[in-house]
């Protein structure tokens, strides 16, 4: 395999390029796990896309139907603010 085939920089942009959530998180932790073992050269032979990929119709709801974001105290608060981190994470990857 050549390093564009078998490099870190393709398992990454791979990652970045998954359209599906749980795809994305699969292919994430598998060029980490790769990259720890070993098994992906250090090379990035291609550049990273200019946007990640995203669900072709994501559920959009508008601000007032979601749960008010609290500090986390109780845990209605606690779980609407790992929602709101999670589509924060969601968009940076």
């Amino acid at each position: 395999m050549t390093a564009r085939d078998n490099s870190v920089g393709e398992a990454i942009r791979a990652a970045l390029l998954c359209r599906d959530a749980y795809a994305k998180v699969r292919a994430a932790r598998a060029a980490a796990r790769d990259w720890q073992l070993g098994r992906l050269a250090f090379a990035f032979p291609t550049a990273m896309p200019e946007h990640p990929g995203r669900p072709e119709r994501p559920e959009l709801l508008a601000p007032r139907m979601m749960p008010r974001r609290g500090r986390g105290q109780s845990l209605k608060g606690l779980i609407a603010l790992f929602h709101s981190l999670a589509h924060i994470e969601f968009v940076a990857i």
